[in-house]
């Protein structure tokens, strides 16, 4: 919904972020949980990415709407999705900093994905900001974020989530 933030209270991305939080309210960063600390305009603490361990288990929630800002399903390709530079590196910290034995994973879809719907799991993983290729089987990832690592998935690969 990133791509319907215009700056102003009045919007789509800021409703529906608002409504979540009175009536589906995710966790925020404190003692228990991990997540983005940045306070946005009008909206405060998103709470929209975040994580937790329970007993010898990481599990991490991320959002691949926020960051976003080219409305997908328009375009050639699929990198307009994104995590967004935040996300990524907290994702990254937060599972090169876990000593738990099992670690979960949480998207709504893959961070580019397959088509206009950027559907798709394991046939669609290594495309995109997910996998680092573009749909010709070139390399893009460097392209395309050029201050990053690697892509995501060689980083849940590395940091063996199940």
């Amino acid at each position: 919904m990133g791509w319907e933030h215009d700056g102003t209270d009045s919007n789509l991305a800021i409703w529906s972020i608002q409504a979540r939080q009175i009536c589906y309210p995710n966790p925020v960063p404190d003692s228990f949980y991990s997540g983005s600390k940045i306070s946005e305009p009008i909206i405060g603490i998103k709470d929209s990415f975040f994580s937790w361990c329970w007993g010898n288990a990481l599990f991490v929630v991320l959002d691949p709407y926020w960051y976003t800002k080219d409305k997908p399903g328009n375009k050639i390709d699929n990198w307009g999705w994104t995590l967004g530079e935040e996300q990524y590196h907290w994702l990254i910290q937060t599972l090169e900093n876990s000593q738990e034995s099992f670690k979960f994973v949480f998207i709504h879809h893959l961070v580019g994905g397959c088509g206009e719907a950027s559907r798709g799991g394991v046939e669609c993983a290594r495309y995109y900001e997910w996998g680092g290729t573009n749909t010709d089987e070139t390399y893009g990832f460097q392209t395309h974020r050029p201050n990053w690592s690697e892509p995501i998935h060689d980083i849940l690969v590395q940091n063996n989530v199940s």
